[in-house]
């Protein structure tokens, strides 16, 4: 199969093709110190009024005069819906999955959001945990989407401009 043909069935099979990207309006709440990094906690929107929490890791020197690499870390699901982006930011869970922490110490600056279920994501729902997951994902089914799209869209933090720049995974390298 082509390229291009699995592509346009992938595509189909996730809902049909990306959104267009709209604007993020990110918003820093706090920003704390941890060992040699410091972490903003903001929200920016998916796509209108879809708030997504996230932890950003920035390596202490680097500034928006600075240029840096820089990654998304998704956190592990493990049916521990009260872990999200806190674990990989290392301020909770376990130590063996405090990945972006570890990247931000070596310069990364380090996006660790929230997938859809997890921590406050979970938050002003009837459902909770398992319930909620299968309730988000018949909810995206009926809509013809999937929770697969709502978590492929990668974030690009610019240090040098302090916004985000939202591109699907794949499309924008």
């Amino acid at each position: 199969m082509a390229n291009a043909d699995f592509r346009e069935q992938l595509l189909e099979c996730l809902g049909g093709a990306w959104p267009d990207p709209g604007p993020l309006n990110p918003t820093v709440s706090e920003t704390t110190q941890a060992d040699g990094f410091r972490i903003e906690k903001l929200t920016y929107e998916a796509e209108p009024g879809d708030h997504i929490p996230a932890l950003l890791l920035i390596l202490d020197g680097i500034t928006a005069a600075t240029a840096a690499p820089g990654i998304c870390v998704w956190h592990q699901h493990a049916g521990q819906w009260h872990l999200g982006k806190t674990e990989p930011a290392g301020l909770a869970g376990n130590p063996m999955h405090h990945t972006g922490a570890a990247l931000a110490k070596q310069g990364y600056v380090v996006l660790c959001p929230n997938a859809l279920g997890f921590e406050e994501r979970e938050q002003g729902n009837s459902q909770k945990g398992r319930n909620l997951e299968r309730f988000l994902f018949l909810k995206y089914v009926v809509e013809g989407q999937c929770m697969a799209w709502k978590n492929s869209h990668v974030n690009v933090y610019h240090k040098k401009t302090h916004h985000f720049e939202c591109c699907s995974l794949n499309i924008c390298c």
